[in-house]
């Protein structure tokens, strides 16, 4: 086997917890990016210094220079992913264009407009019943179901007309009711049309991701591989079913991309120093009626300043409600979707989701990020056990039925906060004695070292902690 690293990275919470500030340090040093899971519903955001690029597809590490792969774990919408590759590419400040190199595997599912279709259509029919899950509607369910039933054409066919034809109209023989009753008008012909021009843009693109990624890997390059969205969305070990269909585990990675599992030799787990949802589903730390976030305005960066102060003072004062605290946070961190653009839920960390997080997958190391929104607040709490019907739940267990999670109450630590700006602070052992014990609470919690610390949005906001 090669003696290159191959790191994993996935989020611990319910995603949008700051991977790809992670992925792209790493990237930095790295033979190649391998998004592994997912699709075009995740987001992430990257800064660059003439581009602030929000990615659904692209791995995060592109703007590191490396190759950049989209294993046969990801659905791949290709409209999006061509979107975003001309969005890239396309010249900055000064006229200077940024290259890309990109591989999309022959076998990753294809995402279809039909699949959003069908989503908008079975959302409806949850909505009913009051269970709807809050799906971005971007079909994953849909592209789950239908490769199960191996219904789903590959990325592949996009290069084989004939082929692709065919596995439309079987496609829509097997949906054509639902199809007609979500409003769709896009004929199996109009969409291998469609398909056939997008196909020929991405054919310079398609080919054989994991043997790819394992010659790099052999040849003793570092591989880095990226997960999406986070385990409270995992199908499998997540708040089923507010969840998504790709796996949000390290294995999951690797059952993505295809490499072994001797090759993961570095397991990442990413969270945030607050935990936040979007859609719904139980979430035991939330601060606020999540009812309420559709009238919540927006804070304009204008106004960003005067907004922290008053909202502090009276935060700190003991006058706040949590949906106050809720929106304080919300402002602070920028807590909107990069998909949807939706508000996203806030509340404090929890530490007793984090313990399960770890005892499912085994990190090596943790990052946390945006610790310097928290500057400021005079009391912070993290969430250290669940109680069930008046019980503690025992450490790393969740409830299975998402009806049960939405009884669990958190046990709440209580830690005093701080006022300095850390956001230029490059050493653990110079931040403030406040900001450390939060730290080190987390990593008694989680029994996992955090090596990672965000103080800000850009990629030198990192402090990196050498290793034990």
């Amino acid at each position: 086997m090669g003696e290159a690293p191959c790191i994993g990275i996935v989020g611990a919470f319910g995603g949008d917890e700051g991977k790809g500030k992670v992925v792209d340090v790493l990237a930095q040093n790295a033979g190649c990016v391998v998004r592994c899971e997912g699709g075009a519903n995740a987001g992430h955001t990257i800064r660059l210094e003439d581009l602030t690029f929000v990615g659904h597809l692209l791995p995060s590490g592109a703007a590191a220079g490396t190759l950049c792969a989209i294993a046969r774990g990801v659905r791949v919408d290709p409209t999006q992913l061509l979107q975003e590759v001309s969005t890239y590419t396309a010249p900055g400040a000064g006229g200077k264009s940024r290259s890309l190199s990109l591989l999309v595997d022959d076998g990753a599912a294809l995402s279809l407009s039909w699949h959003q279709r069908l989503e908008m259509y079975f959302e409806r029919v949850k909505e009913k019943q009051v269970r709807g899950t809050g799906s971005t509607r971007r079909g994953m369910g849909p592209i789950a179901a239908t490769a199960a039933l191996r219904l789903n054409p590959r990325v592949g066919h996009l290069t084989r007309p004939e082929e692709l034809r065919q596995w439309l109209d079987d496609f829509y023989e097997a949906f054509q009711p639902q199809l007609a009753a979500s409003g769709n008008s896009v004929t199996p012909t109009m969409l291998a049309d469609e398909l056939a021009a997008l196909g020929h843009r991405l054919a310079p693109y398609i080919g054989d991701v994991r043997a790819r990624v394992e010659q790099i890997w052999r040849d003793g390059k570092s591989v880095v591989l990226e997960g999406a969205q986070g385990m409270v969305l995992d199908p499998y070990w997540g708040t089923y079913p507010y969840t998504t269909q790709g796996m949000c585990t390290f294995a999951g990675l690797l059952q993505g991309c295809g490499l072994p599992v001797s090759a993961l030799t570095d397991r990442i787990g990413v969270c945030k120093a607050i935990a936040t949802r979007v859609g719904n589903g139980p979430f035991p730390s939330e601060l606020g009626d999540p009812a309420l976030l559709a009238d919540e305005p927006k804070v304009v960066d204008a106004d960003l300043d005067a907004f922290a102060r008053e909202m502090l003072a009276k935060i700190n004062a003991g006058h706040a409600s949590d949906q106050e605290l809720g929106h304080y946070l919300r402002v602070r961190a920028d807590e909107y979707g990069a998909t949807t653009g939706r508000h996203r839920r806030t509340g404090w960390l929890d530490g007793a989701w984090l313990e399960y997080f770890a005892a499912v997958n085994d990190p090596t190391e943790l990052a946390l990020t945006k610790l310097d929104c928290l500057r400021g607040l005079r009391e912070l709490k993290v969430v250290t056990a669940y109680e069930l019907d008046g019980r503690h739940l025992p450490p790393g267990t969740v409830p299975a039925l998402a009806s049960d999670f939405a009884r669990v109450r958190p046990v709440y630590q209580t830690l005093p906060g701080w006022s300095e700006d850390i956001s230029d602070v490059t050493r653990f052992d110079a931040l403030p004695a406040e900001a450390r014990a939060y730290i080190e609470l987390v990593e008694e919690i989680a029994n996992c070292p955090i090596r990672w610390i965000g103080t800000g949005p850009f990629r030198e906001q990192l402090i990196v902690q050498p290793r034990n």
